[in-house]
């Protein structure tokens, strides 16, 4: 039982650091995008 829960625990904090990478990437590539195309507008 505690390798199981051990295990979980792992692959929570596993997911939760992914979940954040993704959020904090989207939002540099979207702030990225953003002031592209401020300072570069395209149609």
């Amino acid at each position: 039982m505690p390798v199981y829960i051990f295990r979980m625990a792992i692959s929570y904090e596993m997911n939760a650091k992914i979940i954040w990478i993704m959020f904090f990437m989207s939002t540099f590539f979207e702030n990225f995008i953003f002031n592209t195309d401020y300072y570069f507008p395209h149609p």
